[in-house]
């Protein structure tokens, strides 16, 4: 597991103020490869929010900026198909 030390999104954004709207791309860019990335393996999170959002320090890049992490599943679900294809959800995964 990654450390991420940089704290979560939510008090970020309140620390650091609106960002410029090349930074908010970037941030959010970053979210919804993410969740995509949960979406290709089955799993609907049900909770993203600034607060679930974890950052880290990116050490390669040169301005110092973060990665950020999607986090707790603890309301998350598994979607699987029923036998006419339809998208069903029948589990809660529990844990962070």
């Amino acid at each position: 597991m990654e450390l991420a030390d940089g704290g979560d999104f939510g008090k970020f954004i309140n620390k650091s103020g609106p960002f410029q709207e090349n930074q908010a791309k970037l941030y959010y860019a970053q979210i919804i490869c993410g969740i995509n990335h949960m979406h290709s393996l089955g799993i609907a999170h049900r909770d993203i929010k600034p607060g679930n959002i974890l950052l880290r320090k990116d050490t390669t890049s040169l301005t110092g900026d973060y990665i950020l992490l999607v986090t707790d599943f603890g309301l998350s679900r598994i979607q699987h198909h029923d036998d006419q294809g339809a998208i069903a959800m029948n589990r809660t995964v529990c844990g962070t």
